[in-house]
């Protein structure tokens, strides 16, 4: 390959051998598929994925997952290698009922180049590649802003996902709990009159998601 740089001159030649056939073995599975399909906004997670088969410390691996995360670049000191098997991925990068497209690579490097662009890595290599999704939940509901109205009904307020299901349980007892009422929120925030209240010396309430 010949590059032409601002700063580094022109015609700069940097050679990066390849020949046969070195793809690695396997390619990329994700081993807990069942979790990145249930992510929880807000809550840092693992990804796992099966061994790279024969990789070793001179092979690489890239995590891409949606736009906002990636792992570094051969090169780098944190770069992910062939013998890699996870990688944490900070809660802070999801937004709530979301499908982020997501991949896995696995390369076999063949060769390495730091010398021809002083401060730049070059690579060439075969790889195989795993196109997947991440997908998060809504937002967990919860309850504010409780009183008692002037009819002695009971009022809470409660956050959580526009569009999204939620049951409200009530329980005398915390053991024993009862669905009052199943609802697709309209808005992010929404209230819940309970009539009975009045007529209950000692009521619990807890919301879950879906009916």
């Amino acid at each position: 390959m010949t590059f032409n740089t601002v700063d580094n001159g022109t015609n700069i030649a940097v050679p990066l051998s390849m020949s046969g056939d070195s793809y690695p073995s396997n390619a990329p599975h994700v081993s807990n598929f069942p979790t990145v399909q249930n992510v929880i906004p807000g809550k840092d997670f693992i990804l796992t994925w099966d061994p790279f088969v024969g990789g070793t410390t001179n092979d690489y691996i890239q995590v891409d997952i949606g736009d906002f995360f990636s792992t570094p670049s051969p090169g780098s000191a944190r770069a992910l290698n062939g013998t890699n098997t996870f990688v944490l991925v900070p809660g802070s990068c999801f937004l709530a009922s979301r499908t982020n497209g997501s991949d896995i690579l696995f390369a076999t490097l063949t060769a390495v180049n730091t010398t021809n662009i002083s401060g730049s890595y070059g690579f060439a290599g075969y790889y195989k590649k795993t196109w997947f999704n991440v997908v998060t939940t809504p937002n967990p509901p919860s309850l504010g802003t409780p009183m008692v109205l002037p009819d002695g009904c009971f009022q809470f307020s409660i956050t959580g996902s526009s569009g999204q299901s939620y049951t409200v349980q009530t329980s005398t007892n915390l053991f024993n709990w009862v669905s009052v009422m199943t609802t697709n929120a309209s808005t992010n925030v929404f209230y819940f009159i309970d009539t009975n209240a009045r007529r209950m010396p000692c009521q619990f309430y807890r919301v879950k998601l879906g009916p």
